[in-house]
């Protein structure tokens, strides 16, 4: 008997207590609809340029942008390098004893080596 109380007095309280929120809730809109707009479009930014931007960014993303800057910096630095390590030497820029070609095959291989034998 004493669960059949107990279970109605929270059934009743609980409908007090929703009923109530709703009364305070309909007094909430019916604020003048005017106001509500001007709080709002005061709130949101139509245009952002990039110093808006910016200034949305933590620390955590300046830090990450810096890092991403010099990793890129790096690599075209190592590219730069590696560019510089693979270029073919021209004739101009090799020693004086090393005129030489070369051959693209093992058959003109042999004829030059046949040539340079005979004299």
């Amino acid at each position: 008997m004493r669960l059949h109380k107990l279970r109605g007095f929270l059934v009743t309280s609980w409908l007090a207590l929703t009923m109530a929120s709703t009364a305070f809730g309909q007094q909430a809109s019916s604020l003048p609809q005017r106001n509500r707009t001007e709080k709002s479009n005061s709130r949101c930014r139509k245009v952002w340029t990039n110093d808006d931007v910016a200034a949305l960014r933590g620390p955590s993303d300046v830090y990450i942008q810096q890092k991403l800057a010099a990793d890129e910096r790096a690599s075209g630095a190592k590219k730069a390098a590696l560019e510089q390590a693979n270029r073919q030497p021209t004739t101009q820029e090799r020693p004086s004893g090393a005129n030489f070609v070369m051959p693209k095959t093992v058959e003109s291989r042999t004829a030059h080596h046949r040539e340079t034998r005979t004299n």
